[in-house]
C-alpha cells in the first residue's frame, strides 16, 4: 500500500531513498547468488527509524500479512521490482529503480544496481582478481570486524569523497553509514533465508556458507550526469552520485535532504579550515592568521556570496550557501566548533532571522512586513508611515518609504541588532560560543547595514 503526508494542503505520496533502493537490490543478488535462478522483484523489511532489517541479526521476520506494506510500528515493508537482473557462474547482479513519491528529488528515476560475488577473505585467492585492485587492507578488515564478511564497494557512477568532513573518509565510495547498514543488514536477511529454506547451489553446499565473505558493489549507471545537478560537485565529491538516507523513506517537501546537505557542506567547510590551520601552525614559513583562522559565512544566495568574496575578500571555500535552512546551518557550525560567524544576504530573506524564524522558506514562514514594521516603530515610525508601509507587498518597497522619512539606515541597524539576539541565543551563551556578525544587502547586492563588529 503507498503510503502519503500531508504538506502545505496537499495529499503527496511517500517514495524511496537511494540507500533503500541499494539494500532492496543487493538482497535480491545475493540470493540469486546462492540459489542461482533468476528473480523479478525483491522484499524486503526494515525499521524506519534506523534503516534495518529485523531479520539482520537472524531473526524470524514477523508475519507479512501483519504490516501488509503499511507502518507498523517503526517497521516498513515493500516490494521492489528489479531490472536487468542476471545470474552468473561466480556473480549475480541485479537493479532497482527509485521511487520518489511526489518529491522534486534529481534522482527520482535513476537505476541503482547491485552486483554480488562470494570471497573468502582468510584463503589466499578467495577473492576475485576482477575486485582485489579495488579495495585496501583497511576495506577487508572492516568487512571482517562490521558487516561479518560482507564488504560494500561503490562503482561506476558513485562518488568519490575527495574532502574530509563527510560521512565517509576521503578516497572511498559515498555510501554513507546508514545505507551500508541497510545494505548489510539486507545481505544477512537474504543468507539467512536462503539457509533457511536448505537451498542447494552449484557453488556451495548450503547458502549459509556465503557468510565467509561476500562482496557488494553498488552501481548507478547515470550516476555521474545526475551527480553534476546535486550538491556533490560543492561537497567535493567526484564522479558520480551518493547512496544517502538513514530512514529509507523520501518525505515530500519536507526539506531534510535539502537540510542534511547544507550540514555536510558545514561540516566540509569547517574541515577544510582545520587543515589549512594544522598546515600554518606546522609551518615555519606561514603565519597562522587566529582572527581568520575559523571564520564561516552563511549566505542564502549568491548575492551575499558574491559581496564577501567581492568587497571583502573571503574565498569561496569558507562559505556557505544554505538556501532556506539557517538553523542547520547554524547549529552544525557550532558543533564543529567555528569561532565566528558572518551571516550575509539579502534583506527580504534576512529579516526573518530578526523575528527568530530559521526556517526561511515561504511555506514555513511570511512575516517580513510584520517584523520590518515593529523594527521601524522601534525607529520611531509614527502610525501614518506605519500605514504606509502595511500596504507594501515587498521589503524593499518598504523600505524606499523608509528612505524617503531617513529611518531606512537605523530600521535596517535595529534588524542585524534582533537578528543577532536570536541567532546568539541559539549558539548558546557559554564562552565558546561563536562570534556573530551580520551583514544587510538589498536584492541588487548593495550594502544597507550591519552590526557593529562585521568587517566591512
Amino acid at each position: 500500500m503507498t503510503d502519503y503526508t500531508f504538506r502545505n494542503g496537499k495529499k503527496l505520496r511517500t517514495g524511496f531513498t537511494t540507500g533503500i533502493c541499494a539494500a532492496a537490490a543487493a538482497k535480491a543478488a545475493v540470493t540469486m547468488l546462492l540459489n542461482g535462478e533468476l528473480l523479478t522483484e525483491v522484499e524486503i523489511i526494515w525499521r524506519a527509524d534506523r534503516g534495518t532489517d529485523p531479520r539482520g541479526d537472524g531473526a524470524e521476520a514477523p508475519e507479512h500479512k501483519t504490516i501488509s506494506g503499511q507502518d507498523a510500528g517503526t517497521l516498513k515493508q515493500h516490494i521492489f521490482p528489479l531490472e536487468e537482473a542476471k545470474v552468473m557462474k561466480e556473480l549475480a547482479c541485479c537493479g532497482v529503480r527509485k521511487d520518489a513519491g511526489d518529491d522534486a528529488d534529481v534522482t527520482d528515476g535513476i537505476l541503482i544496481m547491485a552486483e554480488a560475488r562470494l570471497a573468502d577473505w582468510q584463503r589466499p585467492g578467495g577473492i576475485p582478481e576482477a575486485l582485489e585492485a579495488d579495495f585496501s587492507p583497511a576495506d577487508r578488515q572492516e568487512a571482517l570486524e562490521a558487516g561479518s564478511g560482507i564488504l560494500i564497494l561503490g562503482g561506476e557512477g558513485i562518488g568519490r569523497v575527495t574532502l574530509p568532513g563527510l560521512d565517509r573518509p576521503e578516497g572511498e565510495a559515498a555510501i554513507n553509514s546508514g545505507p551500508r547498514r541497510m545494505i548489510r543488514e539486507a545481505v544477512r536477511a537474504a543468507i539467512h533465508e536462503c539457509a533457511s529454506e536448505a537451498v542447494q547451489t552449484t557453488q556451495h553446499e548450503c547458502a549459509s556458507d556465503a557468510a565467509s565473505g561476500i562482496i557488494i558493489t553498488i552501481s548507478a549507471p547515470d550516476g555521474r550526469q545526475i551527480a553534476t545537478r546535486t550538491f556533490n560537485p560543492l561537497l567535493g565529491i567526484e564522479g558520480g552520485i551518493s547512496i544517502l538516507g538513514t530512514t529509507g523513506i523520501v518525505d515530500p517537501m519536507s526539506g531534510a535532504a535539502a537540510e542534511e546537505s547544507v550540514r555536510t557542506e558545514v561540516r566540509v567547510r569547517c574541515a577544510q579550515m582545520k587543515q589549512e590551520q594544522m598546515r600554518q601552525e606546522r609551518s615555519q614559513d606561514a603565519p597562522v592568521n587566529q582572527g581568520d583562522a575559523m571564520q564561516l559565512v552563511l549566505a542564502p544566495g549568491n548575492t551575499g556570496a558574491a559581496f564577501a568574496e567581492q568587497e571583502l575578500d573571503i574565498p569561496r571555500d569558507r562559505m556557505v550557501l544554505c538556501s532556506n535552512y539557517f538553523g542547520a546551518a547554524i547549529d552544525e557550525a557550532c558543533l564543529q566548533g567555528v569561532e565566528s560567524i558572518l551571516l550575509i544576504g539579502a534583506l527580504g530573506k534576512m529579516i526573518k532571522l530578526a523575528g527568530g524564524i530559521f526556517n526561511t522558506h515561504s511555506y514555513e514562514s511570511d512575516a517580513r512586513l510584520d517584523i520590518l514594521m515593529r523594527c521601524a516603530l522601534q525607529a520611531g515610525a509614527d502610525e501614518e508611515l506605519l500605514r504606509e508601509m502595511d500596504r507594501c507587498i515587498t521589503t524593499e518597497a518598504a523600505m524606499a518609504v523608509l528612505k524617503e522619512h531617513e529611518l531606512d539606515r537605523k530600521t535596517a541597524g535595529i534588524v542585524c541588532s534582533r537578528a543577532l539576539e536570536y541567532v546568539r541565543r541559539r549558539c548558546g551563551r557559554r564562552g565558546d560560543a561563536p562570534d556573530c556578525q551580520m551583514i544587510l544587502l538589498s536584492n541588487r547586492g548593495g550594502w544597507i547595514a550591519s552590526s557593529e563588529g562585521a568587517r566591512i
